[in-house]
């Protein structure tokens, strides 16, 4: 395996310069934030190789921030960039928590200070579960000690959706989240303000991840096309040769239609807890009980819009989804027809603490309603 390149002059010459405007700024600068200092270290790896493999066919700048175990070749956490098929060290950081806001605001203002461009983007890799915070539902999956985290898990920590929204310097022209479940409507809203389009998945996501080597390429086009970038990912899963295999969701949103479909909702909800009581009719994207997430246009239009006004959500959710493509089943058991690629979170139970996290997010407090069963 190739090893990284240090190249110790460049830090002095990119973080002790202070006039930036002396090198003209690129069209986009793409940093991918690997928080991989887990049993996603290797994939990690794997997903490098492939961006240095295309890196000759790209116009911008391609950064990797690489957060990986303790005991591996990459023990501490550095920023790279790629570049004409090889990998340079930027920036040696010391042992930190990659999985915190912080650090991630760091991470992102050196590499717009190195590398500035008209537009960014950010790739936000490792573990993801959703909205839910740090140590929830300990047993929610059969019992497993694997913890619900919101994005990120490095050494056991791990990362709030409002602390991402809250630690973006600056305004993204996307944000892809190669991680699982992270398409949930509560996660969108969140971060509505940081991106103007945001991609993701609302299944689980196979460890393969995004085939960097089909998509990295488009990210740098001039007019990025978010509908084909979604084809290509959902096309390298349907094209594998073992049908488990063949498993894979992504949906392209546009954030600027989030808070009209919120304001939708306020207006024609009558009850701040409304019961879901029979979930078997709606359709899930999990396939391992007990369900959490469940597909949001349909549980809408059948339990919470009245019927009068489904034409305008039809509308709302035209315009808010720029493209959503998935294969006909996940891991051969879960039915994925007639999906609309965003979920939304179904309390299995009402419990005051995990209520009291869900009031703090952005979308409880602009719609004022909440699900349980």
């Amino acid at each position: 395996m190739k090893k990284f390149i240090t190249l110790a002059i460049i830090p002095l010459l990119l973080f002790s310069c202070t006039d930036y405007n002396v090198v003209p700024p690129a069209r986009r600068t793409v940093l991918i934030y690997m928080v991989a200092g887990n049993n996603l270290y290797k994939n990690a790896k794997e997903d490098i190789a492939e961006m240095q493999a295309v890196a000759e066919k790209i116009g911008g700048n391609l950064l990797v921030y690489l957060d990986a175990p303790k005991n591996s070749e990459d023990a501490l956490p550095s920023l790279y960039k790629i570049e004409r098929g090889e990998i340079q060290k930027i920036k040696q950081y010391p042992e930190q928590n990659s999985a915190s806001g912080e650090v991630l605001h760091s991470v992102i203002n050196d590499a717009i200070t190195a590398f500035p461009a008209m537009e960014y983007g950010l790739i936000l890799w490792s573990h993801g579960t959703g909205w839910l915070p740090e140590g929830v539902f300990d047993t929610l999956k059969h019992g497993n000690r694997s913890k619900f985290r919101s994005f990120g898990f490095d050494s056991g920590k791990e990362m709030k959706i409002t602390d991402i929204a809250e630690n973006l310097p600056v305004k993204f022209e996307f944000i892809i989240f190669d991680a699982c479940l992270m398409s949930n409507i509560e996660t969108l809203y969140e971060l509505r303000n940081a991106a103007n389009y945001i991609i993701a998945s609302p299944t689980e996501t196979l460890v393969a991840g995004f085939p960097y080597k089909e998509t990295v390429p488009l990210l740098f086009s001039k007019n990025i096309d978010y509908e084909t970038i979604v084809k290509e990912y959902v096309n390298y899963y349907r094209n594998q040769t073992n049908p488990v295999l063949v498993s894979a969701t992504l949906c392209a949103v546009n954030t600027q239609f989030l808070k009209i479909l919120s304001q939708l909702i306020l207006q024609n909800i009558e009850n701040n807890e409304i019961k879901v009581s029979d979930t078997a009719p709606l359709k899930s994207y999990e396939y391992a009980d007990p369900t959490v997430y469940f597909d949001l246009y349909d549980l809408l239009k059948q339990n919470i819009i009245p019927e009068n006004v489904n034409r305008q959500l039809c509308r709302i959710f035209s315009q808010l989804i720029v493209f959503y493509e998935h294969t006909d089943y996940l891991l051969e058991n879960l039915p994925l027809q007639d999906t609309a690629g965003i979920s939304i979170f179904v309390f299995p139970y009402f419990q005051e603490e995990l209520f009291s996290d869900y009031r703090q997010m952005a979308w409880y407090k602009d719609t004022e309603f909440f699900l349980v069963k």
